[in-house]
């Protein structure tokens, strides 16, 4: 049993090894991501579903430089959090993500996949979980 718990201390050092992230830019929020996303798609779960807006409703994350996270529906507000922001780097390559990651509520932290001057990709960081799609609004 003493063997047992050994080697189970020794793969979770070396769970915790593989995933590093690097605080050093925490709080500092990546302009690229600051503005208002129109929601267009969700893809995933363990279904790997795909999920897009109905009717005429217009789904829009708005993303502020004071670490303010808003969605809203149809102009209205379905939540609210504030947020800091920090890198991610995946140990097996050189890549590095930005990672949001909400204060006050219990939400899945959101990683960075893709954002460019008109689009954004937010993926949840567990497994089979989702990746939204958004494009950005001028207004």
């Amino acid at each position: 049993m003493k063997q047992l718990n050994g080697i189970l201390v020794v793969l979770f050092g070396a769970l915790l090894i593989g995933c590093n992230s690097n605080p050093t830019n925490e709080g500092n929020i990546s302009s690229d991501i600051i503005g208002n996303w129109q929601w267009k798609s969700t893809t995933g779960g363990i279904g790997g579903t795909t999920t897009t807006p109905t009717g005429d409703n217009v789904y829009v994350l708005r993303i502020t430089s004071d670490s303010n996270y808003i969605e809203l529906r149809n102009d209205t507000t379905t939540f609210t959090d504030k947020f800091t922001t920090y890198q991610f780097n995946i140990s097996d390559s050189s890549q590095s993500h930005l990672v949001i990651d909400f204060i006050n509520s219990r939400r899945f932290s959101l990683l960075v996949i893709k954002v460019t001057t008109d689009s954004l990709i937010l993926s949840d960081m567990i497994t089979d979980g989702f990746t939204s799609v958004y494009t950005r609004m001028n207004y």
